[in-house]
């Protein structure tokens, strides 16, 4: 079995994630919109860094991209 790394994406990814997304375009279509633009790289960053948002690359000890997951509308809310 492979060891997988799961990380937060940075700005440094965006040339390998664009490449990654655009290779795997078939296979998503029509069902994910992913980012395919600096700009909109730069935006999916951005949009990690808030309260209730999270994505995560998935990467293989050679750090190349192997997989995307985001998790959406975290609560912010504690029990105590």
């Amino acid at each position: 079995m492979s060891t997988l790394i799961i990380r937060e994406p940075t700005i440094e990814d965006k040339d390998a994630f664009i490449l990654a997304i655009q290779s795997s375009q078939a296979l998503h279509k029509p069902w994910e919109k992913s980012p395919q633009t600096e700009e909109e790289f730069k935006a999916y960053i951005k949009r990690s860094q808030l309260i209730n948002q999270k994505c995560f690359l998935l990467c293989d000890t050679s750090k190349n991209i192997v997989g995307v997951f985001n998790v959406s509308e975290l609560s912010t809310r504690h029990k105590g």
